[in-house]
Formats: C-alpha cells, sequence, structure tokens
C-alpha cells in the first residue's frame, strides 16, 4: 500500500489527532506517533551513528521490522518545528517525503539502503504558515474547519460510547445523554467537549447523582481560576 503524504491542518480541538489515530486503527498496520514539538533531535527517526555512546537505529527501522512494508508515521503538530531548518529536527523528511529518494533511506547507525517509499505520512498542524515552504509542499494539504453543532452530534455521542467502552464507572449512568446536555456539548469543539463530558460526569459522581445536567456541562466552560497571593511575613 502506498499513500500520499496527508496534512491535516485546523484550529486545535477540532479531532485532527483522534482522526490520524482511527486511521492507523483503521488500517491495522504498525504504526508510531511522533509529538513534533517534542522531539529533541533527528536522531529518532533516522538513527544515530552506533559510534556514539547512544548510537542506535530510529523509528522507521523499527518500524519495518515485520511483515508490513506499510506502517503509518502520525507527525503531531509538526508546524511546532518552525520555519527555520537550519538545525531542523525533520530534515530527514526531506528525502522520506520523495517517491524517488526515499527508495534508499540510509539509516544512521547501520548505513543500509532500505525501501522506505511504501511508508505512509500523516501529519497535523494548526498553522501552514509555521512549516518550512518546501517541507509543506510535500503533503497533500486537507483543511478541517471548526465542527457546526449539528455536525457535532455524531462526534459527541460517538466520544459517549468511548467513555462507556472504556471507564467500568460509566455502566451507572444511562447510555444516552440527555437532550439537553447533548445540546451545550454541540457547542463546543470535540476536545473541549470531551474533557467537559468527562467532567460533568464526575460533578455528577460527587453530587451522588447517577445522571447528567446541563448545569453539570455549563459549570466546564469557564471554570474558576484559583487565586494567587502571597503570605505576609
Amino acid at each position: 500500500m502506498r499513500l500520499n503524504p496527508i496534512l491535516l491542518s485546523g484550529d486545535p480541538g477540532v479531532g485532527k489527532t483522534a482522526y490520524a489515530q482511527a486511521v492507523a486503527n483503521l488500517l491495522e498496520v504498525p504504526f508510531a506517533k511522533v509529538d513534533v514539538a517534542a522531539m529533541s533531535s533527528a536522531f529518532s527517526l533516522a538513527g544515530l551513528d552506533i559510534g556514539y555512546d547512544t548510537g542506535k537505529p530510529g523509528l522507521l527501522w523499527d518500524l519495518l521490522q515485520n511483515e508490513c512494508m506499510s506502517p503509518l508515521v502520525i507527525l503531531d503538530e509538526i508546524d511546532k518545528l518552525g520555519t527555520d531548518t537550519r538545525d531542523s529536527h525533520l530534515g530527514p523528511l526531506y528525502g522520506l517525503l520523495e517517491p524517488v529518494s526515499a527508495t534508499s533511506f540510509c539509516d544512521a547507525a547501520l548505513g543500509l539502503p532500505v525501501d522506505t517509499s511504501y511508508v505512509s505520512w500523516l501529519a497535523t498542524c494548526n498553522d501552514m504558515d509555521q512549516i518550512e515552504p518546501a517541507l509543506r509542499t510535500r503533503f497533500k494539504r486537507f483543511d478541517v474547519p471548526v465542527p457546526t453543532p449539528r455536525e457535532m452530534r455524531p462526534v459527541v455521542a460517538s466520544i459517549q460510547r468511548k467513555i462507556r467502552r472504556t471507564e467500568d464507572w460509566a455502566a451507572s449512568f444511562p447510555a444516552e445523554l440527555p437532550g439537553d446536555v447533548m445540546a451545550c456539548l454541540c457547542c463546543m469543539t470535540p476536545r473541549e467537549a470531551r474533557q467537559a463530558l468527562t467532567d460533568a460526569y464526575a460533578t455528577a459522581a460527587m453530587e451522588e447523582r447517577r445522571y447528567l445536567r446541563p448545569a453539570d456541562v455549563f459549570r466546564q466552560l469557564d471554570p474558576p481560576r484559583p487565586a494567587m497571593g502571597f503570605f505576609p511575613h
């Protein structure tokens, strides 16, 4: 399988990373998620010469150590790298994203040419302008808009199903969300709705209720900030 490199661009919290994760699960191929903002060097992708104490093969080599030639790499928030490529942690991507050069990728630790042209790349970003142009043009871009309240209904329903599937305590609450609670959640982004719904359940449990009210959700929209102060000497 070969996919063109894909870039999902949109505001924070609209579900780009969740979509990328769902694609990985649907394809049923080996995958790795790289938090670009937390990268400290390019070694994690391309390896480090074994002449160094910490030298070892990189992420791509590890992903290819199985029967599948088409693993998926998710580059989360690729715009956090910035546009200055002089010390770019993603320098190896320039060759890896080009079909011709990707056929002879060399891991720095091993020095053996490997065909990585079947590796699939899926990146997310919040701000396209923060991606170096030469790197940006290697992706097929899809803009992800903020969902409308109508579009949010199946999203919230999916969040509710996942909570019930993964949390044992959720069985204590009704399977379906009340209509007024659903309406409140549909005015949020997917990330906000997930956080607000989880917190709303916690609020109801603390009040020994087994149902949700709109007030449980509204309480999460603008939580009070803790006061700061100094003790006098």
